[in-house]
Parts: structure tokens; C-alpha cells; sequence
């Protein structure tokens, strides 16, 4: 069972005093609903092919793709590179939909090339890297450490390396890669992500799976902590009357209803038009002005008068909203990378990520987290997904060619 939070949103009308509710939910997964109360699921397999080879079964607010054999991903979209397991014994291997060919050389045979065509052992059979037995009827190979192969003819450049104990070296033709375990990198695996980090002004470097993280000393914020917090500098609550913005230089106050001045520290209310002012405050002009002008709408928007309760009307700037124009919408020109949904709240805006999507703008994946990708290849994240591919430093239909 999927928790579900639904985030009304609301529409407002200048010429009408009506709010329209339209409302999306989204499951914990990220999936989502849709309809009046957020009680209708998307049926993605009503798409043709949705899975691509594979079976599609439709789940509330998600899917499921089942995968044949030789197909992977999270729609079956992937086809698996048999080749990659080595199934041809240290000779040629053509990767195909859903299969795969060996083209064996001179000396092997066989659907994955693993018989010596020779009967009968002799100086050349094994290539002078292994032993030849014939004690079967048919020669057989027994390779030395530094070789491999149905006819010993592949030179194991691994032999004696262990990748400083941090991952699995991987052999080609013509040298060895190392595949690094989660959190490192370098030829070696020697090195986790943090090795050189761009965290500033004194942040702590962590590391993780495919990336690095920096966690900011009080004051600074950013990705690399690189920005100055100055509403945490400054200590600044706005006089207990608004939220504070934090900018490139300085801060800037957003004050509530009622409240005004640089640190919202000076106080005016209309009630029932009636106006109540702290004591020895030299505006006379304030109980004479318009009751519009009482409110200014926080001068985040242009005030009208109307025949309501109030008296007037905002209409609110672009960004603002509210009833007084007094919240700000920090989702403005915010996408969320394109894989979740932004919400404001009282002093920032949030993503709320699609599955797999993480991070304050959704620009985190962790796609790979339970992809076992066939060696040699490693699973790859990118910000559409993820991809099998050669370790770098290899190449080649089957990661052969250093």
C-alpha cells in the first residue's frame, strides 16, 4: 500500500469571487492520480507496446513491465548483451536481438567455441600458455594463471591485480580496466568521490554511490556551499512578522499582513476599518486614506475597490498570491528538472520527485541501485535514465579494445 498526500491547487478569477480546486496526488513512489478527488489511476498499458517485448500489468497509480529473456530495463526497452559474459571462450562474439553468435578461430569449434578442433595434443595446441590433456578422447587445455581461453590464446591482464581491494578488474585484449565498486573511482578504484571535491568555506565532503555530497558549515548553503545564508548570519526572524529571503548579498524580509518596514518591525492593522496604531506614531494621514490604500496589497499586487467584507480586492503580481498578496511563490521559473512537481512553501519551494528522482530539483538518480547490468558492463546513470555501458577506459562490441 502506497501513502498518497494530495496538494489542492487553486485558480483564482479577477472578475469572480470563485476559487476553482483541481487536484493532483502523488503516491511515495512518485506515480500519480488524477480526477476531481484523486481517485483514478492511469492505465499505462492502454499504450500500445508500453513494455516494448516485455508484458505489461498495470498496478494502482504505477506499472509493471515483465521482461523476456535477453531483455532488461524498465520498460523491456534493453536489449542484454549476451556477448559481455564471454560466452565464446576468448573468441570473436557478435551480440544480436535477444542472442548472440561465435565466430571461432582456426583452433576452436563449437556453439560458444569450446572444443579444440585438434584430437590430439601437440606443441602448438594450447599455444604454448597451458597444458594439453587428452585423456578423454578429445584434446583439452589447462591454461597457466596468465592465460585463458578454450586454446589458452587470451593473455589475462588482470593476473595480480586487485584494484586496490574496491572493485573487479575487468580484461581486454590489450590491457585490464577496473570496474570500482559504489563510492569510488579512479584506474585503481584509489579514490572516493570526494577526492577532489569542490565543497567550500569549511563543508564536510561525503561520499556516495555515484557522486559526492557537500554538508554546509552554519551560514553558507548551495551545492558547494558557496553561498553566503545571511538570514542565518543575521540571525534575522523578520520581528517575529514575515520570512526571510536569503540573496546574493543580503536578505530581504517578506512581512505579513499588517506588518511593514526592512525588518518588518513596524506595525499597521485595518479592522473592520477601524484603525488601531501604536502609541506616538506620527502618520495622521493614515486614518484619512482610502480604505484601498490600507492595504496596499503588501505592494505585491494593485488594489480595487469591491463590495465585499474587506472592501477592496487584490490583484496580485506575477509570483504573488493571496488574498493581500502577501505569499510568495518560489516555484517561479522552478522545473524540477522536468521529473517531479513544485509546491511552495513559507520560505522556499520544494520538488516533490517522480520514482527514482531525488534531490532538491529532482536532478538525482539512483536508476542504477537495482540494475545488474552483464559484465564487464556497469550500469550508468544519466538525468533520462540509465544505461549498460563499457568501464571507461574500454570499448568494443563486447568491451574488448582497451
Amino acid at each position: 500500500m502506497s501513502l498518497t498526500t494530495k496538494f489542492p491547487r487553486e485558480s483564482r478569477i479577477a472578475y469572480a469571487d470563485k476559487v476553482i480546486i483541481s487536484c493532483i496526488a502523488f503516491s511515495m513512489a512518485g506515480t500519480r492520480w488524477f480526477g476531481a478527488d484523486c481517485n483514478k489511476d492511469i492505465n499505462e498499458c492502454a499504450t500500445p507496446k508500453f513494455c516494448n517485448h516485455g508484458i505489461c500489468t498495470n498496478t494502482a497509480g504505477s506499472f509493471h513491465c515483465t521482461c523476456p529473456p535477453s531483455f532488461y530495463g524498465l520498460r523491456c526497452q534493453l536489449d542484454e548483451d549476451e556477448c559481455l559474459l564471454n560466452p565464446c571462450n576468448g573468441e570473436e562474439c557478435i551480440n544480436k536481438i535477444g542472442s548472440y553468435e561465435c565466430v571461432c578461430g582456426n583452433s576452436t569449434t563449437g556453439t560458444n567455441c569450446e572444443r579444440l578442433v585438434a584430437s590430439n595434443c601437440t606443441n602448438k595446441t594450447c599455444h604454448h600458455h597451458g597444458t594439453c590433456n587428452n585423456q578423454t578422447g578429445e584434446a583439452i587445455c589447462n591454461c597457466s594463471s596468465e592465460y585463458s581461453g578454450t586454446a589458452c590464446a587470451t593473455v589475462n591482464h588482470c593476473f595480480k591485480r586487485n584494484c586496490s581491494a574496491n572493485g573487479v578488474c575487468i580484461n581486454g585484449i590489450d590491457g585490464h580496466v577496473c570496474s570500482c565498486s559504489y563510492g569510488y573511482t579512479g584506474n585503481d578504484c584509489e579514490h572516493t568521490y570526494c577526492y577532489r571535491n569542490q565543497c567550500r568555506n569549511g563543508a564536510t565532503c561525503v561520499t556516495g554511490n555515484s557522486d559526492y555530497a557537500c554538508i554546509c558549515s552554519p551560514g553558507y548553503t548551495g551545492n558547494y556551499c558557496e553561498t553566503r545564508d545571511h538570514c542565518f548570519l543575521h540571525s534575522q526572524n523578520c520581528s517575529g512578522h514575515g520570512f526571510c529571503i536569503n540573496g546574493p548579498y543580503n536578505y530581504t524580509c517578506i512581512c505579513d499582513w499588517g506588518s511593514h518596514g526592512s525588518e518588518c518591525e513596524i506595525f499597521k492593522f485595518d479592522l473592520n476599518v477601524t484603525t488601531i496604531l501604536p502609541e506616538n506614531t506620527p502618520d495622521t494621514s493614515w486614518t484619512t486614506k482610502p480604505i484601498c490604500t490600507l492595504s496596499s496589497c503588501n505592494n505585491h499586487g494593485k488594489c480595487y475597490l469591491e463590495n465585499n467584507s474587506k472592501g477592496y480586492l487584490c490583484d496580485c503580481e506575477e509570483d504573488w498570491s493571496g488574498s493581500e498578496c502577501e505569499r510568495f511563490d518560489y516555484c517561479h521559473n522552478v522545473v524540477c528538472s522536468n521529473y517531479g512537481e513544485c509546491f511552495t512553501g513559507l520560505a522556499d519551494f520544494f520538488c516533490m520527485c517522480e520514482k527514482d528522482h531525488f534531490g532538491k530539483l529532482c536532478n538525482v538518480t539512483h536508476f542504477c541501485k537495482n540494475i545488474n547490468c552483464s559484465s564487464p558492463r556497469i550500469c550508468k546513470e544519466h538525468l533520462d535514465g540509465y544505461s549498460c555501458e563499457c568501464p571507461d577506459g574500454l570499448f568494443g562490441a563486447y568491451c574488448e579494445r582497451v
